[in-house]
């Protein structure tokens, strides 16, 4: 047997081994021949087979949702919202137990289908109003575009200023006719006038004027208090002081030290902003010739201990 021969024939037994469910091992043993001959034959045997199984291999199919889940799984899911829903409104009403069922009740103001008849008479008095206002603004409007085409028409400014013709049309407008519509008639007056409305006017026209006067004086009161300070208005001015040396001569007062003087009299006394009488009270009170003779013998006692 040729080694084709052998080749071809193990390939008829693999293959009949493989459906019959048989091992490779118990072929080769029925297969007879050398040990060399039989471990080629057994790589043979080997590449085969896995030749078959490669060109043999079953495809892979990819799971459909019934075979990994068996069983009708909407349907369980329905039923389990259906559970959810019922769950849901038993814990609604344990929750709302105690609430009152009927909701609170409102009433509109205003009643669409009220029997009563609706009085719309003030609304349509209104709206008549509004209405006869914006025609008169309309027609006024209108009166006075009218006015100021015809004005455009009278007047050429194309032609030069021509004063005979101006004043034609001036007498035209303005003559005896004019003059004339009321008559040389006196004019008769109800007897029932009163004149103290004329005279309460003038009154209260001096009033006002009178009023004016004040607020003008006022006014000018108020721009004297300010002063041009650095080209700015400034309300600010120097207080006048009166010169004050309580009976004392500078010199006495340069020989003199602090203390005695403060002693004499305090420096708030020369306060800048005291009233015009506490001032003068100040004057007479310290310019008494005792304290004075007493400043003078204690400011020379010192004066000569210091020499």
């Amino acid at each position: 047997m040729t080694h084709v021969e052998l080749q071809g024939h193990l390939k008829k037994e693999i293959k009949v081994s493989i459906l019959r469910g048989k091992s490779i091992i118990t072929i080769c043993l029925f297969v007879g021949g050398n040990k060399e001959e039989e471990s080629e034959e057994k790589e043979l045997e080997e590449e085969d087979y896995k030749r078959f199984l490669i060109e043999n291999k079953p495809q892979k199919k990819t799971p459909r949702y019934k075979e990994i889940a068996p069983g009708d799984d909407l349907d369980e899911l329905e039923k389990s919202e259906d559970e959810l829903d019922v769950v849901d409104g038993f814990e609604f009403k344990y929750n709302f137990r105690f609430e009152e069922t009927d909701k609170l009740m409102g009433y509109s103001r205003t009643i669409d289908d009220s029997v009563r008849i609706k009085d719309g008479r003030r609304k349509n008095r209104r709206q008549a109003a509004k209405q006869h206002k914006k025609e008169g603004k309309v027609k006024q409007f209108e009166e006075l575009m009218r006015v100021k085409s015809l004005k455009k028409q009278e007047i050429d400014l194309r032609t030069e200023f021509n004063p005979e013709n101006y004043n034609q049309k001036a007498e035209s407008v303005s003559n005896d006719e004019y003059y004339n519509e009321y008559g040389n008639v006196k004019p008769v007056f109800d007897s029932n006038i009163d004149t103290a409305d004329y005279e309460q006017s003038d009154n209260e026209g001096f009033a006002d004027n009178q009023e004016d006067g004040c607020r003008r004086r006022r006014r000018s009161r108020c721009r004297s208090g300010f002063f041009i300070v650095g080209d700015l208005p400034a309300r600010f001015k120097y207080h006048k002081v009166m010169p004050t040396n309580f009976g004392q001569s500078p010199v006495e007062i340069l020989l003199a030290d602090g203390r005695g003087l403060n002693v004499f009299v305090s420096l708030k006394k020369f306060a800048p902003y005291r009233r015009p009488d506490l001032q003068m009270n100040d004057i007479k009170k310290y310019s008494r010739a005792k304290r004075v003779h007493l400043f003078r013998h204690n400011s020379n006692c010192r004066f000569d201990s210091s020499i």
